[in-house]
C-alpha cells in the first residue's frame, strides 16, 4: 500500500561543504511540512543562531524569505514549498544557503524514505558529527584558519581567538540528545493540548518574531513586510489563549497589536556589580517591572529581579572569571556572584513562576536590575514571587 504524504518520513543527510573533516546532521523529517518548517529544523541541528539570511537553492529555484531580500524578483515563498515537492525520492538533493557574507553551502540529500513511527515526534536528529562553526568566523577559509589558531599556542592570534569564542570551542563535538532538545523546542503542541506561555514552541515562536523585527528595525521602510512576517507566529499562539505578560520579549506586545507597522527601537542596557569587576549588557525593551523573590537571600541582598528572562547568548558579560556560582538548599536554583564585591548580576532559572506570562526554559538568566545603569529601580511596577516554591 502506498503511504500517504503525511505518513512519510524522509531520511535526511546534511553536510556542510568546504569543511573537513565534515560536519554533518542525519534527520527524520515529515515529508509534508514547508521549506520554513526545514529551515527551522536545519538551524537547530546544525547549531546556527538564524541571525542571518538563508535560501534553498534547486534545479535553477530559489526558495526564502519573500519580502526581505532586496532584488529578489525571482525568489519563491519557503511557506509555501513543501519539503515533498523540491525532495521527492530517494536520492534527490537540495542546497540549502546560510548567511550570505560566510556563503555556508549545506547539501541536503534524501538517504531514505520511510513510514512514520507514531512513538516518536519529528524532526528528530539520529546521528551527525563535529560542532557547527562559529557564527561570523569568516566562512569556510575563515573558520580553517579559526581553528589553527586555536589549535596552536604559538600562534599570533591564538589568546585572540581564545577570547572571541568565549574560551573554549572543541570543533570535534557533537550530542544528538543536545540537539534534539533544540528540535523539540521548534514543534507546535499536538491537537487538543493548548500551549502554556512557557512551552518551548511559544518560546521559539518569539525568538522567530523577534528575529524578524529585529531584521525590520534594521531595514527602515521595510519593516511593514518583516513585521507581517513577525506577527504570525505570535498571532498563532495568540489565538490559543496564551499571554505573553505585561513586558514580553523584545517587541512581541508591539508585533502582536499592529502586525508589526509600530516597531521601536530596542534599548541595550549596560550593567554591573557593586565593584565593576563584571560587566554585562543585554537588550530588550523599555524596562517597566521588576519581581522580587521572597527567599531568604534575596530578601538579604534586596535584589529585584527582571520579569522576563534572557537566554546566556544574550547577555554579553565582562570579567566572567571572577564569577563564584552557589547553589543553595540542595536545589538547582544557580546565583552567580562576584568573588569581590559579594553582589549577584544575574541567576540561572531552574524553575519558571507558575504565573509567570512569556516565554522562558530552565538555564535562562535573570537579570538584578539593581546592576542595571540609569534605572530606577523604585519607579518600577514590582511584583512578589514566591522563590521559596521554586
Amino acid at each position: 500500500m502506498a503511504r500517504s504524504k503525511a505518513d512519510q518520513i524522509l531520511q535526511l543527510k546534511v553536510t556542510l561543504t568546504e569543511v573537513e573533516p565534515p560536519v554533518w546532521r542525519r534527520l527524520l523529517v515529515p515529508a509534508d511540512v514547508t521549506l520554513a518548517k526545514l529551515h527551522d529544523a536545519l538551524q537547530d541541528a546544525m547549531g546556527w543562531t538564524n541571525s542571518h539570511l538563508h535560501c534553498f537553492e534547486i534545479a535553477g529555484r530559489r526558495i526564502g524569505m519573500v519580502g526581505i531580500e532586496e532584488d529578489s524578483p525571482e525568489l519563491e515563498d519557503e511557506r509555501r514549498v513543501r519539503v515533498t515537492s523540491v525532495l521527492p525520492r530517494k536520492g534527490a538533493r537540495l542546497v540549502y544557503r546560510y548567511d550570505y557574507g560566510d556563503d555556508w553551502e549545506h547539501v541536503v540529500e534524501v538517504e531514505d524514505v520511510t513510514s512514520r513511527d507514531r512513538r516518536l515526534s519529528y524532526p528528530v536528529c539520529i546521528a551527525g558529527a563535529r560542532a557547527c562553526p562559529p557564527e561570523d568566523c569568516g566562512g569556510a577559509f575563515g573558520y580553517e584558519e579559526l581553528i589553527s589558531a586555536l589549535a596552536d599556542p604559538k600562534h599570533d592570534e591564538h589568546d585572540q581567538m581564545v577570547t572571541w569564542v568565549g574560551g573554549h570551542f572543541d570543533p570535534d563535538s557533537f550530542d544528538a540528545n543536545a540537539v534534539n532538545r533544540l528540535l523539540r523546542g521548534g514543534r507546535l503542541h499536538a491537537a487538543g493540548s493548548p500551549p502554556k506561555a512557557d512551552c518551548p514552541s511559544v518560546s521559539r515562536a518569539v525568538a522567530d518574531a523577534s528575529w524578524y523585527w529585529r531584521a525590520g528595525s534594521r531595514l527602515g521602510e521595510r519593516n511593514d513586510v518583516l513585521g507581517g512576517r513577525a506577527s504570525e507566529p505570535l498571532e498563532r499562539i495568540n489565538d490559543a489563549g496564551v499571554g505573553f505578560g505585561r513586558q514580553g520579549v523584545h517587541a512581541t506586545r508591539s508585533l502582536v497589536a499592529g502586525r508589526g507597522t509600530n516597531m521601536t527601537t530596542p534599548r541595550t542596557y549596560s550593567a554591573s556589580c557593586h565593584c565593576g569587576a563584571i560587566r554585562f549588557t543585554f537588550t530588550c525593551e523599555e524596562i517597566t517591572s521588576g519581581r522580587r523573590c521572597n527567599c531568604s537571600i534575596c530578601i538579604r541582598k534586596g535584589a529585584v529581579m527582571s520579569s522576563n528572562y534572557f537566554r546566556p547568548s544574550d547577555v554579553e558579560v565582562e570579567g566572567e572569571e571572577r564569577l563564584a556560582l552557589h547553589q543553595f538548599g540542595g536545589k538547582n536554583v544557580n546565583h552567580f556572584f562576584c568573588r569581590t564585591c559579594g553582589i549577584f548580576p544575574f541567576s540561572t532559572v531552574a524553575s519558571v513562576p507558575s504565573d509567570y506570562q512569556g516565554p522562558a526554559r530552565s538555564g535562562d538568566y535573570r537579570v538584578n536590575l539593581g546592576c542595571v545603569h540609569d534605572l530606577d529601580v523604585l519607579s518600577l511596577d514590582i511584583q512578589v514571587i514566591n522563590g521559596k516554591a521554586l
